[in-house]
């Protein structure tokens, strides 16, 4: 898996995109508003679209390692460092429980709506 070079321009908060060398690609990176790293796995070029989808909660995963466990694969060292970055320099918001639950039954209540397609469970391990 490659990642695409941003060089020494990268602009804190940039996502970072995982080539997979099939024409898909992941797209990593800190969401301050939920306080989570994502991962969203894209099919091939030229639609793209989403075919998973982890941290659309909040604080559902609150560090690389925790996003790592739920991928099944290593996010690249250089990656890794600057996702670690993002999360330092943008912090989040504080969510309460009431609110992490309104948004968890949203989501579920659009899941359902969607057939289940939103789903954390639904990305590619390797």
């Amino acid at each position: 898996m490659d990642a695409t070079d941003h060089g020494p321009e990268r602009q804190p908060g940039s996502r970072y995109e995982l080539d997979e060398g099939d024409g898909s690609w992941w797209e990593l990176g800190w969401d301050a508003a939920l306080t989570t790293f994502y991962a969203q796995h894209h099919g091939e070029a030229p639609d793209g679209d989403v075919t998973g989808w982890f941290g659309y909660r909040p604080h559902e995963h609150p560090s690389v390692a925790c996003l790592e466990g739920a991928l099944g694969w290593r996010v690249p060292p250089e990656v890794r460092a600057d996702l670690e970055a993002d999360r330092a320099s943008f912090g989040g918001r504080a969510w309460s429980r009431a609110e992490v639950a309104e948004l968890d039954a949203m989501v579920a209540g659009l899941d359902g709506m969607l057939g289940g397609g939103g789903g954390g469970g639904r990305g590619r391990s390797r």
